[in-house]
């Protein structure tokens, strides 16, 4: 469905051909970001379809994506981050009964089971493995529980596996590389040049099973990839740097999820000049695509509007967006109608005032040349920001501006633009650069 360049093809040969290696008698392959992904682009991001659940059985005025979260912040401090001892320090933080906490941690597993989907390429590698009549082992290093996983590797085509190791119920902690690889040299039963391991983590996957002696294979997960592909991303943690995170932009997170999930599946490099790797399929996916979104938008002014009618009128930036339409409808339609979906047009925002060089000249024989011109004239280059993985954590100064100058007010946006500034002057003088 995704159109692969020859790059992405050649890789996806590569490692085929390694896994089809006679010395290898047991391939490895880490769960999650390799065989399994969600729609999601944030750590939590899924806790937000559980706010009414927690709010029929709980007074606290904090968002349940926010208890959720330190609660699992907490559970792995104390070094015992899975499902149950996540949902034992909710309740007793949110003063739970026993059949509340129960039902909220039912309604999680069944929300991951219902939102998780293979990993395009990673099925590949797992089906190459398994023709090839190699012992499989996946470890699982994440909160649910044995019986949730083996119904999300059923739903995904991968009920046959020899070993499924879970590491939490082993009480092994994933930060713990050596006695991870340690266990699966354990379960495979075979001396570990004999193995093969297939994850996303350069230190755990591929460093460690080197150092003991294995091979091992990089598959980097599709968010990293998705955000490194260009500046978008970072774009839009810088104007957005603490409400990002917020319920009002969780449609928007879909939209990236998904733009990452079909689209850097198979990893590859970033395109110079280009935010969307010099393709017109990859814009009209994550552009038109989340645009699509919002029913009844209006462009603010001709001029954008002429740049939307050019991506309109290029036949592959169509073919993105109405793969971006079938692929919502599959992974998140009917459940996303309570959310705001006000935030979608940003990486249209985006492309009118910082599009790349490479991503303009896509669409220059789609406009005049006087609009294209102009375009040219008034692109800038955009301020952007390191994308975490995590939440940035707000200190007392930035509750007490979110207190005195609300998001989205006009002086609160003068603020945060003047923050920014000085934030990428204060990283080019770190650098070097002489400022104007």
């Amino acid at each position: 469905m995704i159109p692969a360049v020859k790059e992405q093809a050649d890789l996806v040969h590569k490692m085929r051909d390694e896994i089809c290696q006679s010395k290898y008698k047991c391939i490895s392959f880490k769960l999650m970001d390799t065989l399994v992904i969600t729609p999601f682009s944030e750590f939590g991001d899924m806790f937000r379809f559980m706010e009414n659940d927690f709010k029929s059985c709980c007074k606290n005025k904090k968002s349940f994506h926010e208890l959720r979260i330190s609660a699992q912040d907490e559970a792995e401090k104390k070094g015992c981050a899975d499902i149950s001892s996540i949902y034992s320090i909710l309740a007793k933080n949110c003063r739970l009964s026993d059949d509340d906490r129960d039902r909220l941690k039912r309604r999680e597993c069944e929300l991951f089971e219902y939102f998780a989907f293979t990993r395009s390429c990673g099925a590949e590698f797992f089906r190459t493995a398994k023709d090839r009549k190699k012992k499989i082992i996946i470890s699982y290093d994440s909160v649910y529980p044995e019986n949730t996983i083996k119904k999300v590797l059923e739903k995904c085509g991968y009920s046959a596996y020899n070993k499924l190791v879970m590491l939490a119920e082993k009480g092994i902690s994933p930060d713990d590389a050596d006695k991870v690889f340690d266990t699966i040299i354990s379960e495979s039963g075979f001396s570990p040049e004999k193995i093969l391991h297939i994850g996303g983590n350069v230190a755990n996957d591929v460093e460690t099973p080197i150092l003991k002696g294995a091979k091992a294979l990089l598959l980097t997960p599709v968010i990293p990839l998705m955000v490194k592909s260009g500046r978008m991303r970072g774009y839009i943690q810088a104007q957005h740097v603490y409400n990002y995170d917020s319920i009002e932009f969780l449609m928007l997170h879909c939209a990236l999820g998904l733009y990452a999930a079909y689209n850097f599946d198979i990893p590859m490099n970033r395109t110079y000049q280009s935010d969307f790797c010099s393709s017109a399929f990859k814009m009209g996916f994550i552009i038109l695509g989340s645009l699509s979104l919002i029913s009844d938008y209006r462009t603010d002014d001709s001029f954008s509007e002429k740049i939307k009618t050019a991506l309109e009128s290029c036949p592959d930036c169509i073919k993105g967006r109405d793969c971006f339409r079938e692929l919502f409808q599959k992974h998140l339609y009917g459940v996303c109608g309570e959310f705001s979906i006000d935030n979608c047009n940003i990486p249209f925002d985006y492309f009118v005032s910082h599009a790349a060089a490479a991503d303009r000249e896509i669409l220059r024989e789609y406009m005049s040349e006087d609009v294209f011109s102009r375009w040219e004239e008034n692109v800038s280059e955009p301020d952007t920001a390191p994308v975490y993985g995590r939440k940035l954590k707000k200190n007392a100064a930035a509750k007490l501006a979110d207190t005195l100058f609300p998001q989205g007010t006009r002086v609160r946006n003068i603020a945060e633009g003047m923050l920014v500034k000085m934030k990428s002057r204060g990283a080019d003088l770190m650098k070097g650069k002489k400022l104007p």
